[in-house]
């Protein structure tokens, strides 16, 4: 399980992910924390940006994900994803990202 792209997308407030879920995983979970002070799964601190049983196939071991939720540009955001095997948790590793808008909204008001 990892985190195998992460980016600030351009109209800012928002963060595009990519997992990669290990073949072994029945249950899927992402958190997001404004630190890197992650306590696992249950973490009262995070945010719960997905937590679902596993619906990807062996064929297709990525999960793409978008997260608008509560971000505000400017501030970095940290992202940790698990996977359960049906015994145990396994964390990824943490992944961080700053949400900024990079795109010029060059269009003409006509009012």
């Amino acid at each position: 399980m990892n985190i195998s792209y992460l980016r600030s997308l351009p109209i800012g407030n928002a963060v595009e992910l990519l997992l990669a879920v290990d073949a072994d995983a029945v249950r899927l979970q992402l958190l997001r924390r404004i630190d890197a002070n992650f306590v696992g799964p249950d973490d009262p601190g995070a945010t719960v940006i997905y937590d679902a049983i596993r619906h990807v196939t062996p064929q297709n071991d990525r999960l793409s994900l978008l997260d608008t939720e509560d971000i505000v540009n400017g501030v970095p955001l940290f992202y940790q994803a698990y996977g359960n095997d049906g015994a145990q948790w396994i964390a990824s590793s943490i992944e961080t990202v700053t949400p900024t808008q990079r795109l010029t909204d060059r269009s003409i008001d006509p009012l």
